[in-house]
C-alpha cells in the first residue's frame, strides 16, 4: 500500500506505530484512515497512486483529484501530482460520474439517524439502471432519486421515462458539513461489524473478486457497500443484497441466541432496510436505518394485501393500515386528511419510487428487437445463491458441503440430513460430459492466468446445470391474432424434488409470439455460454463465498419451435425427422411384412423384441435405422449442383458432394452445417461460369442438408453482396451454431413429442376411421361414456375430458395415454365397427397396444432407461402405424400414411426414433417433462392478461413485476406460517359400501389403491364413507389361463371382499404405495362378468402372472396377420 504514516492535518496528532497498525486496519475494512486522537476523530481518505501523498476529508474529493490528476493512470504508479491539503472541495476539480461512485472500492459512509442530510452513501438507496437522478437535500449536497416501477394504471409515458440519457452533476460543490454525531454513529457501527459476534469470514472463504484485478481480500474482512463485488450496475440489488450479506455474516450468533421471528432476523437484511426507507422516506442506509424484523414482517403483509387489490379496494387497505404504520415510525402521523392519509401509505407500499415494491430487487432488464431479456444471467444467478435458494450441484468443494451440512443441522437438528435428489438428470451421460466440459473450462482458464493453480481451481469450484426452454402461449385463454406471447426460461434441480417450485424455474425472455425471436434467443444462449467462467458468488445458505461453473445441459423446446431455434428445416423432403437431413422412403424404412411376421411369432416367448444391429435377410427394408450403411436413400433435388466441382472452394461436407447420385441420410451437428453453409458461400461467389453455383443450387445443395429458408437467403444474399463489392462481408451462419452448445442438447422434449403429438394424432386416426363407417358419433357416445366416469373421480394422476378434444391440455392426453386400450380398443373390439372393416380394425387395436406398450416403458420409473427395449417398442409402434394406415386407406396413398402425414406431413413419429440415443445420453425421457415450465406460464400471465401495449417497455416493465413479485413470495414463504396445501387426489372415496357394490357390478371404472400388509403383501382396496369414518374393503383378482384382454391387457376376474376395515386418511396415505384403476371389459349383447383390466399410477398394469408388473405386447392380439388379405379399405369406403 502506497500510504504511510502521517500527521493529522486537523489535529496536528502523529499515529504511534501501534495507531498506524490500528489505522491500517481501518483503511482496509472501511476506506479510510481514522485518526486515534480522542479529540479528533477526523477520517481522511488516502491518493493510493506512487508517490502522491493526497489526504481528503471527503470522499467525493478524492474522486475529483483522482479524475483531475490520474485519470490517464492505468495503474496506481504515475507521476506525482499537486498535492491538495485543503480538505475541502476543490473547484477546479472534475466530478466524477455515478459509474465511477457505483465501482469506487471505497469504505462505507453510514448516515445517523439524527445527521441533517445523510453522507453521499445515504443517497445510494433506490437507484435503478445505473441512472443518477440529482436532487438536493438540506444541507445543499447531492442526492439521487429513486427510479420507480410503473404500475398497471401507469401509461406508457411514465414507462419510456426509464430509457431517458440524465444529465451529468454539477462540476463543483460547496464544502461539505461534517456532521459529528452521524461521524460517531458511524464510526460506532463499523466497530460492531468488526466485532460481530466474534467470528470473521474465513480466509479459504474469501477469494478473487469477480474483478480479476483486485486483490484476494484479507482474512475476516468485510466488504462495505462500495467494495460489495456484485451488481456494480444496479444500486437497488446492490444495497438489498449487501444488507442481507452483512447480516448474513453474523448469522450464528442470530441463530442460536434469538427465539420466534427473531430466528430469521438473518434472512431479512436487505427487506429490513428497504422498510425503513419506504416507511420514513429517506435515503439512509445504515444498520441503525432498518426496522426490526416484527415491523417489518406486518408492513410486507401490507404491501402483500395491498398488491392483491387495485383501485378504490386498494385505498381502502392502505385507509386500514394507516395507524399501524404511524405506530412503527417517530415522525407522529400522516395527517388528517383522508386522501394525504392514503396516498402516503400507497407510497410506502407500491406506489412512487420510494415505496416497498419498487426497490424489491430484479435484475436488469433490457429490450431487443421487442423482446424483453435479463441482460445478464450472471447476475440472476449472484440473486439466486445470496437468496438462499436451494441448488443441487453437480459437485461441489468438500468444504461447501460440509458448510451445507452444518447449516442445515443448525436450523433442522443435529441428526438431519440436506435433502438431495438422485432420481434426476445429474446422473445422465450428459451430465457427466457436461462437467467434465466446465472442469477443462475451469482449469484451461486458471491456467492461462496462474500458471500451476488448474487443478486446485477444479477442486475448489462448484458445478452447476440448468435446462432452458421456450415456447409462446396465448395470454387471456383465447387465439387472439397478435395477441400471442412467447418466452424462455431456465430452470435447475430443486434438492427436496419438489419440480414445480417457482424459485427454481425463472423467466429470462419474454417477447410476442409473432416476433422473430432468434435476436432473444442469441442473448441468452451467450448469456448462458458466459456462466461458464469461473465465478465468485456469496452464498446466502452458508454465509460464505463459493467459486461456481454452470452450464446447460438441455434445451427443451417442441418441434417446431426447435426448427426455428436451430434454423433447420422443418417437414418437407429432408426435414421429417428432428436432427436429421433425411428423405423418408415409405416403401423401404418401415419393417416389411416378413421381417414383422417373425417378430410377432416371437412376442408368446419374447415379448420384448430385439432390433438393435439387426437387418433385413432378405434386405427388402430397413427396420427404421437410417444410419446403416445400407440405408435408404432419395433422389437429388431438381437444381442439386451435380457435377459442379470448383477446386478453390474446399473439400464439401460429408455425404453431401457434387459427385454423388442419391442424398443419403445423415445426422446433423452444427460444424456439419457450418461446413455446408461456408460450402455453399464459396461456391456462390465464384466467378467461373462453369462452375460457380446460381441461386436455385445454393437453395438445394443446402434444403438437401436440413438448411432452412432463411439461412438460404441469408448465404444468397451474402454472396451478391460480395461479388457487387468484395469488401462487403455480411454475416450468413446463424450465430447459434458458433456458441459451442452441441446440437444435441436441444432435446427432444416428451410433453409435445408423445402426448400433444403422438396421442392426439393417434386419438384423431381412430375417430377418423369410425367415421368411414359412419360411426362416428358412436364411437364419440361410447368413449364419453368411460371418460365422463374416469373425470368424475378427479384424480390427479389421470385427467381426462370429454372427446372432442377442444380443451384438452397435455395432462389429458397423457391421462387418455394410461388408459386408450380400455376405452378406444374397447370400442373396435365390441363389434360396432361392420364385418368388412375387421381386419382393419384389429391393425388399429395393434396400434394402441403397441401405442400403450412404449409410453408406459418411456414413462415408468422402472423401465424408462432402458433403451434397447424402448428403441423395439417404438419400432414395433412405427410399424403398426404404417400397416393401419395401408389396411385403412391402401398401400398407394403415400399422404394417408400415418407416420408421413397428409398435408404438410408430421414428424413426430419418424422423430420418436430419436428417442433411445437421448436416453442412454441424457436419461429417461420423463426427467425432461416440460409440465413445469408450461406451469410456469400460469406464473406470468397474471401480469400479462389485464392488457396488452405495444410500446417495447410494457413487456420489461412486466417481467421487472414478475422478479419483484417471485422475490416478495419468496420471503413471504418464509415470514408467514407455511399453509397447508391441497394434498394430491391420489384415489376416490365412495359415498358407502353399497354404492360401491352397485358400481362394481355394473362394471363402471373404479379408482383403488394398493397398500401394504406387511407380511401378508400388498393387496388392492377401494375406500369408501365419510372424511372421518372411512373405511376400505380389499378387491380379490385372479387370472387364470383363458382370461380375455382388452386391446392386448389381461382381464383378472375380480370381487369385493365381503368385510370392510376402518381407515384414516392418514393412514391410508402412509400404506399406500401405488394407485390403480379398475377398467371393466363391458363388450356389446354381452353380459358384464366382472372382468377388469388394472392399470397402476407408475404405468405398470396386471400381468398374466395375476402380478403387477410391465405393459407388454400382446401375442394373441399380434397372432392375427392382418397383411395376409390383400383387400384394402379404400378411401372411397
Amino acid at each position: 500500500m502506497p500510504i504511510t504514516k502521517f500527521r493529522c492535518k486537523r489535529c496536528d496528532h502523529l499515529f504511534t506505530d501501534a495507531e498506524w497498525s490500528a489505522a491500517l486496519a481501518d483503511y482496509h475494512r472501511m476506506g479510510f484512515v481514522r485518526c486515534r486522537n480522542p479529540g479528533c476523530s477526523a477520517l481522511w481518505w488516502c491518493c493510493e497512486h506512487a508517490e502522491c501523498n493526497v489526504q481528503c476529508t471527503r470522499r467525493n474529493d478524492l474522486r475529483r483529484h483522482i479524475a483531475k490528476y490520474h485519470s490517464s493512470c492505468e495503474s496506481v504508479d504515475c507521476q506525482p501530482a499537486q498535492n491538495d491539503h485543503r480538505g475541502g472541495a476543490d473547484t477546479d476539480l472534475e466530478m466524477l460520474d455515478a459509474g465511477d461512485l457505483c465501482g469506487a472500492d471505497t469504505g462505507v459512509d453510514f448516515g445517523g439517524a439524527g445527521s441533517a442530510g445523510g453522507s453521499d452513501l445515504d443517497a445510494f438507496a433506490g437507484y435503478d439502471d445505473g441512472e443518477w437522478d440529482v436532487c438536493v437535500d438540506d444541507t445543499g449536497g447531492d442526492l439521487h432519486e429513486l427510479e420507480s416501477l410503473p404500475g398497471d394504471d401507469d401509461d406508457d409515458e411514465q414507462d419510456d421515462d426509464d430509457d431517458e440519457t440524465l444529465d451529468e452533476l454539477p462540476e463543483d460543490d460547496e464544502d461539505e458539513i461534517v456532521d459529528e454525531a452521524a461521524v460517531a454513529q458511524e464510526v460506532a457501527l463499523l466497530q460492531l461489524l468488526e466485532d460481530g459476534d466474534g467470528q470473521g469470514l474465513e480466509a479459504g472463504d474469501l477469494g478473487q473478486s469477480q474483478d480479476e484485478t483486485q486483490q484476494e481480500d484479507a482474512p475476516d474482512e468485510l466488504h462495505s457497500l462500495f467494495a460489495f463485488p456484485f451488481f456494480h450496475d444496479h444500486p437497488k440489488n446492490r444495497l438489498w443484497f449487501w444488507q442481507n450479506y452483512i447480516v448474513l455474516s453474523r448469522r450464528s450468533k442470530l441463530v442460536n441466541n434469538l427465539q420466534g421471528l427473531h430466528r430469521l432476523e438473518h434472512r431479512f437484511g436487505g427487506l429490513k432496510g428497504v422498510c425503513w426507507r419506504a416507511l420514513h422516506n429517506e435515503k439512509l442506509c445504515g444498520e441503525q436505518n432498518t426496522l426490526s424484523i416484527a415491523d417489518s414482517a406486518r408492513l410486507f403483509k401490507m404491501m402483500t394485501v395491498a398488491l392483491k387489490c387495485s383501485g378504490e379496494l386498494q385505498e381502502d387497505v392502505a385507509d386500514l393500515v394507516c395507524a399501524e404504520m404511524e405506530s412503527m415510525t417517530d415522525r407522529g402521523s400522516f395527517g388528517d386528511d383522508y386522501e394525504a392519509r392514503t396516498k402516503r401509505a400507497l407510497e410506502v407500499l407500491v406506489k412512487k419510487k420510494m415505496s416497498m415494491l419498487s426497490n424489491f430487487p430484479s435484475p436488469r432488464l433490457i429490450i431487443k428487437d421487442n423482446h424483453a431479456l435479463v441482460e445478464s444471467l450472471d447476475e440472476l444467478m449472484n440473486m439466486i445463491t445470496m437468496s438462499e435458494i436451494p441448488v443441487q450441484y453437480m459437485e461441489a468443494p468438500t468444504e461447501y458441503e460440509e458448510a451445507v451440512l452444518d447449516e442445515y443441522r443448525r436450523e433442522h437438528g443435529l441428526n438431519a440430513t440436506p435433502p438431495k435428489q438422485t432420481d434426476c438428470n445429474l446422473s445422465s451421460v450428459a451430465a457427466s460430459d457436461l462437467l467434465k466440459e466446465l472442469k477443462e473450462s475451469v482449469r484451461s482458464e486458471a491456467e492461462l492466468n496462474s500458471p500451476g493453480s488448474g487443478e486446485e481451481a477444479v477442486r475448489n469450484t462448484a458445478y452447476w446445470s440448468i435446462n432452458a426452454w421456450s415456447d409462446g402461449f396465448e395470454r387471456a385463454g383465447l387465439k387472439k391474432k397478435k395477441k400471442g406471447c412467447w418466452m424462455i426460461t431456465i430452470d435447475f434441480i430443486n434438492p427436496d424434488g419438489n419440480s414445480t417450485s417457482n424459485q427454481h424455474t425463472h423467466v429470462v425472455a419474454l417477447g410476442r409470439s409473432s416476433a422473430s425471436h432468434t435476436t432473444a434467443l442469441n442473448h441468452i444462449l451467450s448469456q448462458i455460454v458466459n456462466l461458464r467462467k469461473r465465478t465468485r458468488r456469496f452464498c446466502g445458505i452458508t454465509g460464505k463465498w463459493i467459486y461456481t461453473s454452470i452450464g446447460l445441459l438441455s434445451y427443451s423446446t417442441d418441434r417446431v419451435e426447435r426448427s426455428a431455434l436451430l434454423m433447420t428445416g422443418h417437414l418437407g423432403t429432408f426435414g421429417m425427422r428432428s436432427h436429421w437431413a433425411a428423405g423418408m422412403n415409405e416403401l423401404r424404412l418401415p419393417v416389411c411384412n416378413d421381417c414383422f411376421d417373425d417378430i410377432a411369432n416371437n412376442f408368446q416367448n419374447n415379448p420384448t423384441p430385439t432390433f438393435a444391429n439387426t437387418v433385413c435377410p432378405r434386405a427388402c427394408c430397413d427396420r427404421w435405422d437410417m444410419g446403416s450403411a445400407t440405408a435408404s436413400t432419395t433422389e437429388l433435388p431438381k437444381h442439386y449442383p451435380k457435377n459442379r466441382p470448383n477446386p478453390d472452394t474446399g473439400d464439401a461436407p460429408k455425404f453431401r458432394t457434387v459427385f454423388m447420385e442419391e442424398v443419403k441420410p445423415y445426422r446433423q451437428h452444427f460444424d456439419w452445417l457450418v461446413e455446408g453453409v461456408t460450402f455453399a458461400y464459396k461456391n456462390a461467389c465464384s466467378t467461373n461460369r462453369s462452375t460457380m453455383w446460381f441461386k436455385q443450387n445454393v437453395r438445394d445443395f443446402l434444403r438437401s442438408m436440413g438448411v432452412n429458408k432463411e439461412v438460404q437467403d441469408n448465404v444468397c444474399r451474402a454472396a451478391a453482396a460480395f461479388k457487387a463489392n468484395p469488401n462487403n462481408s455480411l454475416q450468413f451462419i446463424p450465430q447459434l451454431w458458433l456458441l459451442g452448445i452441441p446440437m444435441h442438447r436441444f432435446i427432444n422434449s416428451p410433453m409435445h413429442l408423445l402426448f400433444h403429438g403422438i396421442v392426439k394424432d393417434i386419438m384423431d386416426f381412430c375417430l377418423a376411421f369410425a367415421k368411414k363407417f359412419e360411426k362416428g358419433e358412436q364411437f364419440k357416445t361410447f368413449v364419453n361414456e368411460h371418460l365422463t366416469e374416469l373425470e368424475s373421480l378427479g384424480l390427479d394422476w389421470c385427467k381426462l375430458l370429454e372427446v372432442p378434444r377442444t380443451y384438452w391440455q397435455a395432462e389429458n392426453f397423457l391421462g387418455l395415454a394410461r388408459v386408450i386400450p380400455a376405452i378406444f380398443g374397447l370400442f373396435f373390439e365390441g363389434g360396432y365397427i361392420p364385418e368388412r372393416g375387421a381386419i382393419a380394425s384389429k391393425s388399429i387395436q395393434q396400434m394402441l397396444n403397441s401405442l400403450h406398450v412404449m409410453i408406459s416403458a418411456l414413462m415408468s420409473p422402472r423401465l424408462s432407461k432402458d433403451a434397447d427395449k424402448i428403441d423395439s417398442y417404438i419400432k414395433v409402434f412405427l410399424s403398426c402405424c404404417h400397416r393401419a394406415s395401408v389396411k385403412v386407406y391402401g398401400p398407394s396413398n403415400r399422404k394417408k400414411l400415418l407416420w408421413i402425414g397428409d398435408g404438410n406431413g408430421k414428424s413426430n413419429f419418424v422423430s420418436l426414433l430419436n428417442l433411445p440415443d437421448q436416453i442412454r445420453h441424457y436419461g429417461p425421457v420423463r426427467w425432461y417433462y416440460e409440465g413445469k415450465n408450461e406451469r410456469h406460464i400460469q406464473v406470468i400471465k397474471p401480469h400479462l392478461i389485464r392488457n396488452m401495449r405495444s410500446t417495447e417497455t410494457y413487456f420489461r416493465s412486466k417481467l421487472d413485476l414478475y422478479f419483484k413479485t417471485k422475490h416478495i413470495e419468496l420471503l413471504k414463504s418464509r415470514l408467514e406460517p407455511k399453509r397447508i396445501k391441497r394434498s394430491e387426489k391420489d384415489y376416490c372415496r365412495y359415498k358407502s359400501l353399497v354404492d360401491l357394490r352397485q358400481k362394481f357390478a355394473e362394471g363402471t371404472p373404479l379408482s383403488a389403491s394398493v397398500i401394504e400388509f406387511g407380511a401378508l403383501g400388498t393387496r388392492i382396496v377401494i375406500a369408501f364413507g365419510g372424511v372421518n369414518s372411512m373405511r376400505f374393503v380389499t378387491v380379490s383378482h385372479d387370472m387364470p389361463e383363458s382370461s380375455p384382454e382388452i386391446c392386448g391387457m389381461p382381464c383378472a376376474a375380480c370381487r369385493l371382499c365381503q368385510s370392510s376395515f376402518a381407515v384414516s386418511r392418514e393412514e391410508m396415505k402412509r400404506w399406500s404405495v401405488h394407485q390403480c384403476l379398475l377398467l371393466p371389459r363391458k363388450l356389446k349383447g354381452v353380459a358384464f362378468d366382472q372382468k377388469y383390466a388394472i392399470v397402476y399410477s407408475d404405468w405398470d398394469v396386471l400381468s398374466r402372472s395375476n402380478s403387477k408388473g410391465e405393459a407388454l405386447l400382446s401375442y394373441r392380439l399380434f397372432s392375427t396377420d392382418i397383411m395376409q388379405d390383400q383387400l384394402t379399405l379404400l378411401a372411397s369406403t
